[in-house]
């Protein structure tokens, strides 16, 4: 058996992949070269280009106990501009992705913070708000499973408009699909893998989190539903009855 090394770059990447080659699979001589397709890891769901440019549509809406329950309807753009690299202590690529806010575009954008994108042979993990998620691992295979949370305690809280939830109980990270054409918000895209990040329900919670990839483009759209509620009314359908929390869609408008 050889352990064969390979560099790959791909849209920023640049990755030593190794490669165990069983001889009665590849013959091969001494000059040969081997060539690997970025795209069978696929390392193309996430391309990384310094000011690569990404807009998003954010619809939201949020529950709050005030005077009742209350729900606001929001939209809002995102931005998120590909802004600088460094090696972090492990000598590892790191990609600073800073995001701008507006409810109109027309008015101008505000820089609101940045995440940190890693990229690994093996993952892709994001750093955002101060908790670091395994978004994507390679290769993107369907039916793949990874606890994406491993270094989010489930107990974490988040604010909503001055209410608190824990919203990241019971995750478990899946490839639904992977390399098959779909569309999403009425823009088809000809390669596309979906991660199911969360789909719990019980009769007093609901957390539901996927999100959707394109090939040579990125994150083009992501759901989540992260709801509390005391109403026990198993009659209604939850977003009729929660009262902390959000539905929220992210879109991708731009490229």
């Amino acid at each position: 058996m050889y352990f064969v090394g390979v560099e790959i770059k791909w849209g920023g990447w640049r990755l030593l992949v190794g490669s165990s080659l069983l001889l009665s699979c590849i013959a091969c001589t001494k000059d040969s070269v081997e060539t690997l397709d970025p795209g069978f890891f696929g390392y193309d769901y996430f391309p990384l280009t310094l000011d690569a440019v990404r807009t998003y549509r954010v619809d939201s809406v949020i529950y709050i106990q005030r005077a009742g329950i209350q729900k606001d309807t929001i939209h809002a753009f995102i931005r998120e501009v590909v802004r600088d690299s460094f090696r972090d202590a492990l000598q590892q690529l790191v990609y600073r992705v800073e995001r701008f806010h507006t409810r109109d575009s027309a008015l101008g954008w505000t820089l609101v913070d940045a995440s940190y994108v890693t990229a690994s042979p093996e993952r892709l993990t994001v750093r955002d708000h101060g908790l670091t998620f395994i978004r994507l691992v390679f290769p993107v295979q369907q039916a793949r499973v990874w606890d994406g949370n491993v270094w989010v305690h489930p107990k974490n809280q988040i604010d909503i408009s001055g209410e608190t939830l824990e919203p990241y109980e019971n995750w478990y990270y899946l490839y639904e699909y992977a390399g098959k054409p779909d569309t999403l918000a009425g823009r088809a895209y000809s390669k596309v893998c979906k991660v199911s990040e969360a789909d719990d329900e019980n009769i007093i919670q609901k957390r539901y989190s996927a999100a959707w990839y394109a090939a040579g483009i990125g994150l083009v759209y992501r759901e989540q539903w992260l709801l509390d509620t005391q109403n026990t009314d198993a009659s209604l359908p939850f977003h009729l009855r929660a009262q902390k929390g959000f539905i929220m869609m992210q879109t991708l408008i731009y490229p």
